[in-house]
């Protein structure tokens, strides 16, 4: 009997992943692979993966893909490593909460939260999936717990575990040991105990919704002969695909058959898609090779495509020994972790395979390593495109070499994932070839394209990356066998063999003839570097100033994360020494405070300022900080103040190690300046009168000037009213605007306005005052003055004190422009002789206002009882004429209309304000008959403001002039 502590029992492939019922809200929403934000990659092998929270789940089959319904989702292909894979799962159609493993295909479900939380697991972890994957994976069954050999087989539906007594029993229930998984202490806590396992009662098989079948198939890929003393040679794909349920392959076996000896062949290796070898080559046993995959392949519904590469030895082959086959005898040939049907016709058979003589006709590869250091070398975290080791590759043979991969080991504490961005760099440096770490301990370089060395030439590879892990760890890079070299002959193409130079006594390559600290690196902890801005403020800094700011510090860290502590802080200042007001305050630029300290601690003497835990400046990250202080009413321009950092503290995140930076980091001398502002009427400004129904009409400008000290921004200006009118909207007043502002409809009272105005240092600007009226404003003085002027220091932000003296603006009457037409006393009418020239009325025109008026046009029509002026009577030539100077003042009407409708005489004249014009209307009358008589009215007068084109009306009209007869 073998008791429960046998060592066949403890065996297990894999960790256990797990899930359990939610009784509770979790605190933090599960992620799901439903939300939009769900990226789908597929990376180079195929596989289909989806990534939410930065959590890559594998879709092991379309089916099981197809179930998440990702419409006009885009498939990104990617070359980069999954770094962190799905643990927790929750089906979408249940509440229960599993861990999965990838590896063997089984989930285990939690009974309860405290099993969960005990394990290490959390919340946000949990990934929401389709029903469908769920059910894919099969419940654990057989179950060990991390602490303890004991084996146990759980019943989840009744939520028990009992003890497997001995291997005898575990055998009778046709139990595998592959199948037993290794558990957290917790979760077999959280089943109840219902002792030992009764191993005569049958086991029902786990139901599946899936077939667990495993397609293999056998294929020749050689394509001529192989030649002897050459490697890697490809003779055939060993293809794999589940039916639909992942299959776990743990083995193969296969059998040589031919008339060649074992002898012949120096090596058989299996590689994946990437070319990366899965193990060492093996050697042929009695015809038999065994390939062992440690923790298995993962085989799914994508399938997986193995090549079967041989080497061979430089035995010389003749006749009948010159081929070979390799087969897959049996189904039992392919191992897997959990037990499936492989389906075929066994053997599976490759063709023919041939073997000629290849001495003299392939060539070689020696690689040799480089001195960077034989002892080792520090290397700073958050380093860039940092040289790692050299390897020096010659073409020992008769043709050209095409270096297609190199596969590279590490030694010492650090890993792969410390370094990031690796690249071979040639002599010519020429990025030649990039690396992954495609499986653990291996980091896999490519080259871009086969690199091509020429006969009897060598070529210098320098592995070169970006250091990103932590602290004190060691790392030397080795080629550690000769198969890790994959190269081929220009020539022939057949894969070439590697030897060591004779100076690194064999394999590995790499370590200086087996010294540990030959081209070793130490990652040490990243640095922090503390100076001066280059944009820190070096001129006069303003009294008064709330928020000076007295230096920019710039903080910057290589490799890892800090928490900034404390500084030593020291303000020295000139006579007379006038100390800054309340507190000097450190923060970001554009941030909070993460310190302050007292101003007088730090006059003239350096104090301790203690930062806050928020001050945390990122890994390869740089942070300014900014020193602000409060200047000072009393200051004068002999005051003058530096800044001086000392012992600037930090904390590694995450570690007790510490950074000093002793300093000291230096400000420039600030010293005090005063900023003035003073505000006046522009003298030449004068305007005093307007026209009432303008718009945008200018009444007052004002000057800003400002002195030498600093820019300044003018926030507000307040103006009043003076006089009776407060320009308001009921009285005619609109869009009242200095500069850019503008009140809309001004209501009384002090007028605000808020400005962004900036004056510049030893400059000054002009504010012009508008305002929009209508006709109800005539008669109304314009007049403002400045209330109040709120301004600041444009770099200081200090506001300022500014006086206001008389800036009173020049009052600016509106006025309404009008026309007045009367009768001239001095014509009576009476009778007339005919002839050319004959004024048969006169009128009188007087214009009011503040601009000229423009006379459009003048109407004049008969009264009733007249004769009738038209050219059929002998009239002719009707015109304006102005009576003082005898000028036309109208365009002429040729032919004149006799009768009411009467004629326009258009193109009148201009008058100025406050002018009288006297007009004789004018008309040739040379046939007219005896006794004729006219009598004129004007009816209307059509006029406009000059420049304000508003239509102005008429005063006096229509106006009946004086009978003349002839």
């Amino acid at each position: 009997m073998v008791n429960r502590y046998t060592s066949s029992i403890i065996l297990s492939i894999g960790l256990l992943f797990v899930g359990f019922v939610i009784v509770r809200p979790a605190p933090v929403r599960a992620a799901s692979l439903f939300d939009a934000s769900v990226e789908i990659v597929r990376d180079g092998s195929g596989k289909l993966f989806g990534v939410v929270n930065g959590q890559w789940h594998h879709f092991r089959s379309l089916d099981i893909f197809k179930s998440y319904a990702y419409t006009g989702k885009t498939i990104r292909e990617v070359t980069t490593e999954k770094t962190a894979t799905v643990r927790y799962i929750i089906s979408s159609l249940g509440s229960r909460v599993y861990q999965v493993d990838e590896v063997t295909g089984q989930k285990l479900w939690f009974p309860n939260e405290a099993s969960f939380l005990n394990a290490g697991g959390k919340w946000n972890e949990i990934v929401r999936v389709s029903g469908e994957d769920s059910r894919a994976y099969e419940n654990a069954r057989l179950v060990k717990s991390a602490d303890d050999a004991a084996v146990y087989f759980l019943d989840i539906a009744q939520g028990t575990r009992a003890l497997i007594g001995s291997a005898e029993d575990f055998l009778k229930a046709n139990f595998q040991w592959h199948r037993i998984l290794t558990v957290p202490p917790s979760l077999l806590a959280a089943y109840r105990d219902v002792g030992m396992f009764d191993a005569s009662t049958p086991v029902e098989p786990l139901p599946t919704n899936n077939s667990t079948g495993l397609q293999v198939e056998l294929r020749t890929i050689v394509a001529s002969a192989i030649p002897t003393g050459t490697v890697r040679n490809a003779v055939a794909t060993l293809s794999l695909k589940a039916a639909q349920q992942s299959v776990v392959v743990t083995g193969v076996t296969l059998t040589k058959q031919g008339f060649l000896p074992d002898n012949y062949f120096s090596g058989v290796s299996l590689s994946d898609e990437d070319g990366v070898l899965l193990g060492r080559p093996q050697r042929f046993a009695d015809g038999r090779v065994q390939f062992s995959f440690g923790n298995g392949i993962l085989v799914d519904a994508s399938g997986k495509a193995l090549t079967v590469n041989v080497d061979t030895t430089s035995e010389v082959v003749a006749g009948a020994q010159s081929s070979f086959t390799l087969s897959i005898q049996k189904s039992s040939d392919i191992q897997t972790a959990q037990a499936v049907s492989v389906p075929g016709t066994f053997p599976l058979v490759t063709t023919s395979i041939g073997v000629i003589n290849g001495v003299n006709r392939i060539g070689g590869l020696v690689v040799d390593s480089v001195v960077l250091s034989t002892g080792m070398r520090d290397i700073r975290v958050g380093t860039k495109s940092q040289d790692l080791t050299r390897f020096r590759v010659t073409a020992s043979g008769g043709e050209a070499v095409l270096l297609k991969s190199i596969v590279l080991h590490g030694v010492g504490s650090a890993a792969f994932g410390d370094f990031t961005g690796y690249k071979f760099i040639d002599d010519n440096n020429k990025v030649v070839a990039t690396g992954s770490s495609k499986q653990a301990g291996l980091l896999l370089m490519t080259f871009i394209k086969d690199y091509a060395i020429g006969a009897g030439e060598s070529r210098t590879l320098t592995l070169r990356a970006d250091v990103v892990g932590g602290g004190e760890r060691t790392m030397q890079f080795l080629i550690e066998n000769d198969f890790d070299v994959y190269a081929t002959g220009k020539s022939y193409g057949y894969g070439l063999a590697t030897s060591a130079a004779a100076t690194e006594n064999g394999f590995p390559v790499g370590n200086g003839s087996a010294s540990s600290s030959f081209n070793t690196v130490r990652l040490i902890g990243g640095d922090v570097v503390v100076a001066l801005s280059a944009k820190s403020p070096s001129g006069a800094i303003t009294r008064g100033t709330s928020e000076a700011v007295l230096a920019l510090i710039e903080v910057r860290t290589t490799g890892e994360a800090v928490r900034w502590d404390r500084l030593d802080l020291q303000l020295t200042t000139t006579a007379p020494h006038t100390a800054l007001l309340e507190s000097i305050r450190l923060r970001p630029v554009g941030g909070s405070a993460v310190g302050t300290i007292n101003s007088a601690a730090v006059l003239n003497k350096p104090a301790t300022l203690t930062l806050t835990s928020s001050a945390i400046i990122s890994a390869s990250k740089s942070v300014v900080y900014e020193v602000v202080g409060r200047v000072s009413e009393s200051a004068t321009a002999t005051d003058s103040y530096m800044l001086t950092i000392t012992n600037a503290h930090f904390t590694v995140s995450g570690k007790t190690e510490t950074r000093t930076v002793t300093g000291p980091i230096v400000s420039a001398v600030r010293p005090v300046r005063e900023v003035s502002l003073l505000v006046r009427n522009d003298p030449q400004f004068t305007d005093v009168a307007a026209v009432a129904g303008q718009a945008k009409v200018k009444v007052g400008r004002l000057t800003f000037q400002v002195g030498a000290g600093e820019d300044v921004r003018i926030a507000e200006v307040s103006l009043e009213p003076v006089g009776g009118s407060q320009l308001r909207f009921s009285e005619g007043f609109a869009n009242l605007k200095l500069g850019q502002a503008t009140i809309a409809t001004p209501s009384g009272g002090t007028y605000r306005f808020s400005l962004s105005t900036i004056v510049y240092a030893g400059r000054e600007t002009d504010l012009d005052i508008y305002i929009d009226t209508t006709l109800a404003a005539a008669n109304t003085a314009v007049q403002f003055r400045v209330a109040d002027v709120v301004a600041y220091g444009r770099t200081s932000g200090a506001r300022l004190s500014v006086p206001i003296g008389d800036t009173t603006t020049p009052a600016v009457l509106f006025k309404k422009s009008e026309l007045l037409i009367a009768t001239d006393a001095t014509f009576t009418g009476g009778s007339r002789q005919g002839g050319k020239g004959i004024v048969v009325g006169r009128f009188v025109l007087s214009a009011s206002g503040s601009e000229d008026i423009r006379i459009d046009g003048i109407t004049v029509s008969e009264a009733a009882g007249s004769s009738g002026m038209t050219v059929t009577r002998g009239y002719k030539n009707l015109r304006l004429v102005d009576a003082e100077v005898n000028r036309s003042r109208s365009r002429t009407q040729i032919s004149p209309v006799g009768g009411s409708g009467g004629d326009r005489l258009t193109a009148g004249p201009t008058l100025a304000p406050n002018q009288r014009m006297v007009l004789n209307i004018v008309v040739d009358a040379e046939q007219v008959s005896t006794d004729d008589h006219l009598q004129l009215i004007v009816r209307g007068v059509e006029g406009s403001g000059r420049d304000s084109r508003l239509i102005l009306g008429a005063a006096g009209v229509p106006l009946l002039l004086p009978e003349v007869t002839f």
